[in-house]
């Protein structure tokens, strides 16, 4: 089997890095909004895969960096 590319430290700046671009430029498009919330949950359902079907998890994510995210946003 193939190891996934990304740990999941990259993966939570990858979509911080998407929400703050998002609400960043929302008032010049707001189609964006919608656009970036479909590409997230697209997002979401791939890494899930991956995770699931196609990779193992070798180091283990500390419980701190979800509650860390939550507090970027």
């Amino acid at each position: 089997m193939e190891d996934y590319p990304y740990d999941m430290g990259k993966r939570y700046a990858e979509i911080l890095e998407t929400m703050w671009f998002t609400f960043m430029y929302v008032s010049l498009i707001p189609f964006g909004a919608f656009l970036t919330l479909i590409g997230l949950c697209i997002y979401h359902w791939v890494d899930k895969f991956n995770l699931l079907r196609r990779s193992k998890v070798e180091n283990l994510i500390e419980s701190k960096l979800p509650l860390k995210a939550v507090k970027l946003m």
